[in-house]
């Protein structure tokens, strides 16, 4: 087994926006839109959430969301903040009046894609990837293009990583992978202008990638993440996993490794889902100065959102600096949202047995175990 699937944190965050641009699109302008006296909190909240802020940003929408007609637009954005603010009860609050808005729609696809990562991060992963295949099934009746499909194919594949089902996983993005290559392919047969880049997805080539590390098809990793990270649109998580892929090897995949890291520096400048991978390379990293910064990235972030996945990331920082009492609260923080992912999983494990909790480390090693990637029998 791969080194990479071993290592905790890896965890595709929920948040990272896989949709296509044109689902996400016909979901805002379709139904209610906002009134002129919502738009300056709109505009304000999603300054805030784009800033990593999403605390604030569920806090400024709440006196809009007190009005029943409150524009979908409004819904849409409290329920993004929401999740990654960790606030799930008032997320499925928001999900319910989406789904009402949008039930019998072709838009109720969507609404189940954001469905099926709150279950994520409640820890009902089965029931996730159930929401998902349902999504699926209804955006290939209605889409009119493979852009529309394969993000919430690719979506699915990151559920079913997340339940351990490696199989299930690899199917999921060669899927979105072929749906796309066949539309493109189609484009060059009738001499259409298209976007070529479109067609490509960085994300479902990093998850393919992972998969074929997990059966130890080392070349055939490489090449793909090597593709994943040239490209622009990578996910942050993305190239975590492929900086983790890298590091392990010689010169020069330690100089993709380097590749990595530059990009996820620079992401992290702006986007806040950057800053918390790169506080796990910092981690991995080690070094007194690396820990001292990964502290402060993860302190900074916990000042907008309180989600699992956040909390563990600072645990671990403030953990391997030696601050194991104040890890541990956040780690029993983090377990209180029931999320089943094992590399967090196993992380909290590591901090609860450094502080003495070794019959909760070993249930939570326990549960890691079960739902850790599984590589089918040959």
């Amino acid at each position: 087994m791969s080194r990479l699937i071993e290592q905790p944190g890896w965890n595709w965050n929920p948040l990272r926006g896989v949709l296509a641009a044109s689902l996400a699109m016909t979901l805002a302008v379709a139904g209610s839109t906002a009134s002129g006296s919502d738009e300056a909190a709109i505009r304000r909240a999603t300054e805030q959430a784009a800033a990593g802020q999403y605390l604030q940003a569920a806090a400024t929408l709440a006196p809009v969301l007190d009005d029943e007609a409150a524009s979908n637009e409004a819904l849409e954005i409290a329920f993004d903040a929401q999740l990654a603010a960790g606030a799930l009860n008032q997320a499925a609050i928001t999900l319910d009046r989406l789904t009402q808005r949008h039930a019998g729609k072709p838009t109720a696809a969507i609404v189940l894609v954001r469905q099926a990562r709150l279950q994520l991060a409640r820890g009902e992963v089965e029931a996730a990837s159930d929401t998902l295949k349902t999504a699926l099934a209804q955006v290939e009746k209605t889409a009119e293009s493979a852009l529309e499909i394969a993000p919430v194919e690719v979506e699915l594949g990151y559920v079913e990583l997340t339940r351990g089902d490696l199989d299930k996983a690899e199917a999921a993005f060669k899927n979105a992978i072929r749906r796309l290559d066949d539309e493109h392919a189609k484009y060059h047969e009738l001499n259409i202008d298209h976007d070529h880049d479109a067609f490509f997805t960085a994300d479902g080539t990093a998850g393919l990638a992972f998969c074929r590390a997990a059966r130890e098809d080392i070349k055939g990793a490489e090449r793909l993440f090597k593709r994943a990270v040239a490209r622009p649109e990578v996910s942050p998580q993305a190239l975590l996993l492929a900086w983790r892929f890298f590091r392990e090897g010689g010169e020069t995949r330690q100089a993709l490794a380097a590749q990595a890291e530059h990009r996820l520096i620079k992401l992290a400048q702006t986007l806040p889902e950057a800053r918390r991978a790169l506080i796990w390379v910092l981690i991995e990293q080690g070094g007194s100065d690396n820990l001292k910064k990964a502290r402060d990235l993860g302190l900074d972030l916990i000042k907008g959102r309180r989600d699992a996945e956040t909390l563990v990331a600072l645990a671990m920082a403030q953990h391997a600096s030696g601050q194991t009492a104040q890890a541990a609260e956040l780690v029993r923080e983090a377990l209180a949202s029931n999320f089943r992912d094992a590399r967090l999983l196993e992380a909290c494990a590591q901090v609860l047995e450094a502080a003495e909790d070794k019959a909760t480390a070993n249930d939570l090693r326990a549960r890691a175990k079960s739902l850790a990637p599984r590589v089918a029998a040959k």
